[in-house]
């Protein structure tokens, strides 16, 4: 539980001590916390109506399953620097030289829930997405969305964890 966060305020503390201005790092972090109510709304709604939305991973690590460690620290450090740079940082910048701001945010944000699994994760993912491309639009940057992903991302591995 101590690694996603360790690793969120490491990630913060370098944004703020050398990559970013405080401020625009500031506005992601804001950004991203809008986000999370609705984000995880959309979620508990779906359980409410007894749609299953756990992933497999989520799956594995509420049941401890063998390799849940390094399932925890690939959630929360691997896949958001790996998906930020590819979704905010390749696509985002792709098709904001062919479309407007708000295609592109909605193109990235839909791919971004399409490649997680079940499809009912796909409108509460996407919808981060959406959070997470307004912030690389922002700063022009995709580290304060790795460290926002990063963030949310440990903040679900503590709740499954500690749950």
């Amino acid at each position: 539980v101590l690694a996603p966060v360790a690793v969120a305020a490491a990630a913060g503390w370098l944004v703020l001590r050398s990559w970013m201005r405080p401020r625009r790092v500031a506005l992601g972090a804001l950004v991203a916390w809008a986000a999370l109510p609705l984000v995880y709304g959309l979620l508990m709604v779906l359980e409410l109506f007894g749609t299953p939305s756990e992933q497999a991973a989520v799956r594995m690590l509420k049941e401890r399953r063998e390799g849940w460690i390094a399932l925890a620290f690939f959630a929360t450090v691997t896949a958001p620097v790996c998906e930020e740079i590819v979704f905010r940082g390749l696509l985002l910048k792709a098709l904001r030289r062919r479309a407007g701001p708000w295609t592109c945010v909605l193109v990235t944000s839909v791919a971004f829930g399409l490649v997680h699994r079940p499809w009912p994760v796909i409108a509460p993912l996407a919808l981060l997405g959406v959070a997470l491309a307004l912030i690389a639009e922002t700063t022009r940057s995709v580290v304060p969305c790795i460290v926002a992903h990063a963030a949310f991302n440990g903040l679900t591995v503590a709740g499954v964890v500690l749950s």
